[in-house]
């Protein structure tokens, strides 16, 4: 042993800790502390292998900052449960050995745990732990953990779940918890007031696969669903758009050979009766109205193509008015508007984008009473953007009647061929701007629609 290491040895020696120290697996020496506590002679560990002496617990497994758990064997009785501490000098590695028990050793492994939690949770945005310690009491609570289960208390720690929760809520977290705490894993999704939750509850192991606490992730989603849902939808639209224009190919071939043949009967035949006259018409009628129910179709689902200019916010509003007039009138509902943006410009298609808003207000009035609807349509400023709101007192909507209002021909109108909103989301799109709606059944609608400010 070289003179350095004898000095260190010479400070440490006499600690009322054990100190044991090694080279390359073998022991140099240990200090009187360690031979006492472990039931040994100082000159009875020398050059054994440490391996013969102390066991690593798993692997070894680090639960705190330079410190491993282990177990020492003594010359007689059960193992003891140690903590080891280490550090270089020159070529020798020189351990501080704490005896402790394996109830301190799982309560230490929990602090570290906790540590650990706080640190990564705050780097992990939109995400919000609890630890939960006994069951039911709250150790760490990062951010407003149990809103998913509509608390929206932020002081959690040190709390237990039935002070801060109402028996339902209480319940069905309880039976989760339960869950974890006998060692399973479980993933559920929660919507609370529009906003969709996906919750992970871990059960936190020791070493030995008990379970000393249980952990609840939850992360607000609802951005993450909501852009899932429009790649879906562009999805759906590509498709469709496939779709309409195959079948726009194969069924104007015919209807042209139909109109020609028609045109053909009318200049050849030197006499038509007033019975085939009356025949002539229908078809030629409804030969252009098929022809323009497949331009209808093909508009509705291809991209479109956009001229931007600089518009007032007054000029579009009152637009959208004025092509929905007729409609209010002759329904008696009552029309609202407000503009917060008096003196801005959005950045739009005009005429495109009047044609969209109108086929959103139009499906506003159709969705109200007759006499008692009410539609309202705003216009304010929200992080830098344009919203347009048009709101409507009506029945509203359920989860998958939502799912599907964009979609190519759902309507629940008479005689509609469920086109508008589908062509009101393709403008918006082309605009790259987006359309969010909220309903509820017995409730009414909201449309929003994000409109880019100007100047262009």
């Amino acid at each position: 042993m070289n003179e350095d290491v004898k000095d260190f040895f010479e400070a440490y020696k006499h600690l009322p800790l054990p100190v044991l120290v090694h080279r390359d697996q073998k022991i140099e020496t240990v200090n009187q502390s360690f031979a006492s506590t472990f039931g040994f002679k100082v000159e009875d560990l020398q050059n054994l292998s440490i391996k013969n002496l102390i066991k690593s617990n798993r692997g070894p497994v680090s639960y705190g900052q330079n410190q491993k758990l282990i177990t020492i064997k003594p010359r007689s009785g059960r193992q003891i449960w140690c903590t080891m501490r280490e550090g270089k000098l020159d070529k020798y590695t020189i351990s501080v050995i704490t005896p402790t028990t394996k109830e301190e050793v799982n309560l230490e492994t929990v602090k570290e745990k906790e540590k650990q939690l706080r640190s990564l949770a705050q780097h992990i945005p939109k995400t919000f732990f609890v630890l939960f310690q006994n069951t039911m009491d709250i150790a760490v609570a990062q951010g407003p953990g149990l809103k998913a289960f509509d608390c929206s208390r932020t002081k959690l720690e040190g709390k237990q779940l039935n002070e801060i929760l109402p028996p339902n809520k209480l319940s069905e977290i309880e039976g989760y918890l339960k869950r974890t705490w006998e060692g399973e894993e479980l993933k559920i999704f929660k919507k609370v007031k529009n906003v969709h939750f996906k919750i992970e509850f871990i059960p936190v192991q020791d070493d030995y696969g008990k379970v000393l606490s249980s952990l609840m992730i939850s992360q607000d989603v609802t951005r993450q669903l909501e852009a899932d849902r429009e790649n879906l939808r562009d999805e759906k639209m590509l498709l469709t758009s496939r779709i309409s224009r195959s079948i726009a190919h194969e069924v104007r071939n015919p209807l042209t050979n139909i109109d020609l043949a028609l045109d053909h009967l009318k200049e050849n035949e030197k006499s038509v009766s007033e019975e085939a006259e009356l025949y002539f018409d229908i078809i030629s009628r409804n030969s252009k109205r098929i022809n323009n129910l497949i331009n209808e179709i093909l508009q509705s689902t291809k991209p479109t193509s956009i001229q931007l200019r600089e518009v007032p916010t007054n000029k579009l509003i009152k637009a959208v008015e004025e092509s929905t007039k007729d409609r209010f009138e002759l329904t008696n509902v009552k029309f609202h508007k407000r503009n917060s943006l008096r003196d801005k410009t959005v950045c739009i298609d005009y005429d495109k984008m009047v044609m969209a808003l109108t086929n959103i207000v139009i499906n506003a009035t159709e969705a109200v009473p007759t006499n008692s609807g009410k539609v309202w349509l705003s216009i304010w400023e929200n992080e830098g953007r344009a919203v347009v709101s048009i709101r409507d007192n009506g029945k509203g909507m359920n989860d998958e009647e939502l799912e599907r209002i964009y979609d190519p021909f759902q309507t629940g109108k008479r005689g509609g061929m469920g086109l508008g909103l589908t062509s009101s989301l393709n403008i918006i799109k082309a605009h790259n701007s987006k359309i969010h709606v909220k309903s509820k059944p017995g409730e009414g609608t909201t449309f929003y629609c994000y409109l880019n400010p100007g100047p262009c």
